[in-house]
């Protein structure tokens, strides 16, 4: 684990995105090798015919903190 914190060090990187660089160069590799099993596509996330079939979000009523009001 020390050789992984030296190694981010020296790329002036964390080690949490080191290790997201190595994983992603090794996925890359490994789709230039294996051509034939494609990656499935992740939604789209900014796909507006999706968002304009689904409600809008529910909002919470406030409860409390309103002032009571005495008149008589």
């Amino acid at each position: 684990m020390e050789h992984l914190g030296a190694w981010a060090d020296k790329e002036f990187l964390t080690v949490p995105q080191l290790t997201r660089v190595v994983v992603k160069r090794a996925i890359a590799e490994y789709l230039k090798q294996n051509p034939s099993n494609p990656p499935t596509p992740k939604p789209d996330s900014t796909n507006d015919s999706l968002n304009e079939t689904a409600p809008p979000p529910a909002t919470k009523a406030k409860r409390g903190n309103k002032k009571k009001t005495n008149t008589p």
